[in-house]
């Protein structure tokens, strides 16, 4: 599987970058009928004594951004921090992980943010791909201001 990497804040967080080439690395090795979110978590949890050894399926997370929220970061690490979105498809859905990461971290529930998304999504009723990692990167910049983790890094992978 191809990766791309962008750092859009954290460059200098040697434990973050550590969590970002950890990622990069299991999705390199993913192929392409295993589900992402449940091989992230494996990995995660397999390297905890570098990592944190807090790494939970955000199912299992209830009201997480407040106790009137029903939403859940796919993956969360409380000692660290550290939420992580998996988008598999539509550029909606990056807005809509963007925001949720942007409210996690104003409630003081995010230092850490990732999202990991595709490169480029076809879905069955598209004429051509839709560039979602592109779109990611474009909307980080857009909503800058209101990304208030300290560090945020943007993945996109293609199957």
């Amino acid at each position: 599987m191809r990766v791309k990497t962008y750092l859009r804040k954290g460059a200098g967080n040697k434990k973050f970058v550590t969590i970002v080439k950890t990622i990069t690395d299991a999705l390199g090795n993913i192929d392409g009928s295993t589900r992402i979110k449940e091989a992230l978590l494996e990995e995660l949890t397999k390297n905890r004594s570098n990592l944190g050894a807090a790494w939970q399926d955000g199912d299992q997370l209830l009201n997480i951004l407040g106790k009137n929220s029903d939403h859940r970061f796919d993956i969360y690490n409380w000692e660290t921090k550290t939420a992580i979105e998996v988008e598999e498809s539509e550029v909606k859905y990056v807005c809509k992980d963007f925001v949720k990461l942007a409210i996690g971290a104003r409630r003081g529930r995010v230092a850490n943010a990732m999202l990991v998304c595709p490169i480029a999504y076809g879905g069955k009723t598209l004429k051509r791909p839709v560039a979602i990692y592109t779109n990611a990167v474009s909307i980080s910049h857009f909503m800058s201001d209101f990304l208030w983790m300290k560090n945020l890094a943007i993945i996109g992978y293609e199957k």
